[in-house]
């Protein structure tokens, strides 16, 4: 196409809104356009790119703004399980213990949230054997042992009434 024809169709076209103003594809047909207009990506060219963005690092507003984004999206059942793969044998440092037990000292659940655990225990039964390796994990637990009497007085004392 010659540069004359090529102006006359742009000045024929000016002030005219394009026709798929205000069109929106869906999802699946732009993946499906994506993926065909693509080429594959050599195993070469991987490297180069990886070895290129190697020591960059996100910025923490960078990081909210994907923290964000990625809320309240629903993860599959195959990948939870690819997840939960991933961190199999893993142990936490004492240093990461310490911290998460700092964390959670002196926390106080809500009234609600303690009803949704009991919910969802509700219903389930341990074996024999998981109740003497919890029995033996406890002995000797002293705040354990003021739980269990406290728990005890309130139930005479519901009895009583």
């Amino acid at each position: 196409m010659s540069e004359q024809t090529r102006q006359k169709i742009s000045a024929a076209q000016k002030g005219r809104l394009s026709p798929l103003r205000g069109h929106h594809y869906f999802e699946r047909s732009k993946r499906r356009a994506a993926q065909k207009n693509r080429p594959p990506i050599s195993m070469e060219t991987r490297q180069r790119m990886r070895e290129a963005h190697k020591g960059r690092y996100h910025t923490s507003e960078a990081k909210q703004r994907m923290s964000i984004s990625h809320r309240g999206i629903p993860l599959s059942k195959e990948h939870r399980q690819h997840l939960s793969a991933a961190h199999l044998g893993r142990r936490h440092t004492e240093e990461t213990k310490q911290r998460i037990r700092n964390t959670l000292t002196g926390r106080h659940l809500s009234e609600e949230h303690t009803q949704h655990i009991r919910a969802s225990h509700l219903g389930k039964h341990r074996t024999r054997e998981t109740k003497q390796k919890i029995s033996a994990a406890n002995k000797g637990n002293p705040r354990l042992r003021a739980a269990v009497k406290e728990s005890w007085n309130k139930r005479r004392i519901l009895v009583q009434c």
